[in-house]
């Protein structure tokens, strides 16, 4: 596997056209959700940004990404656009495959975030009481 093309390959995304067409929002967040992808699916299943898998993809959207909560919510919701958008743009073989993973883990993964970072909210000075929310 390749893993120093990996980082190639993000640097030629963010000055393509496919890039250009991801929102601002996508856009503001695409090289750190490629970043932290590319990386576990490096460490965890050693794959390169051209050999993901189905099953190893799941496993990232699923188990091994977002699992502290500390991710802001709009790298949250722009994670799955923005892997779509990277893997058409690498032409790997099973795009499609994998773009239907993306689609059936997107709620697992945010609901994930989601559960971990109320308990981080919950665990902060004077948001305890009020339920992990600011007000009343």
């Amino acid at each position: 596997m390749e893993y120093q093309q990996n980082q190639a390959h993000v640097q030629a995304f963010l000055v393509d056209a496919a890039f250009d067409r991801l929102s601002k929002n996508q856009q503001e967040h695409a090289q750190r959700i490629l970043q932290q992808v590319n990386q576990l699916m490096a460490d965890r299943h050693q794959l390169d940004d051209c050999h993901w898998t189905g099953a190893a993809l799941a496993a990232v959207l699923d188990h091994e990404l977002y699992q502290d909560g500390q991710a802001p919510y709009r790298q949250v919701i722009s994670t799955i656009p923005v892997l779509k958008a990277y893997q058409k743009f690498l032409k790997v073989e099973h795009v499609k495959e994998l773009a239907q993973v993306m689609d059936e883990h997107r709620k697992t993964m945010q609901a994930n975030w989601k559960a971990t970072a109320r308990m981080d909210a919950r665990k902060l000075p004077g948001l305890a009481k009020n339920n992990g929310r600011c007000g009343p």
